[in-house]
């Protein structure tokens, strides 16, 4: 008997569909502090690692800006500023994972 080439519509379980899902790299405040120079610059925002080395020569404001928060926090000058949904998007780019739940502020 030939097999024939019949396609199959496979529904996935939401188990499958969850573990089909990015695992996001967890980072913590200690780690983060290690890349705070222009050649390695990463900054939390809400609670989410992003690597903006590469960034920092193109940031409207200047990279002294982005330096100042280079390996901290800088929700507090990211949302004070009023970023437009533009530049939110943009950020999305350089988005390396979350940080760990026990460094969490706010």
């Amino acid at each position: 008997m030939e097999r024939s080439d019949v396609q199959i519509d496979q529904k996935l379980t939401s188990s499958e569909i969850i573990s089909q899902e990015p695992v996001l790299q967890l980072w913590t405040f200690q780690e983060v502090a290690k890349h705070s120079s222009p050649s390695s610059l990463w900054i939390v925002i809400n609670n989410h690692v992003y690597d903006v080395t590469e960034f920092i020569y193109e940031h409207p404001g200047g990279m002294e800006v982005i330096l100042e928060f280079a390996g901290m926090d800088a929700t507090g000058a990211f949302e004070g500023k009023g970023h437009s949904d533009d530049a939110k998007q943009l950020l999305q780019k350089y988005h390396i994972g979350k940080l760990h739940e026990s460094d969490h502020r706010g």
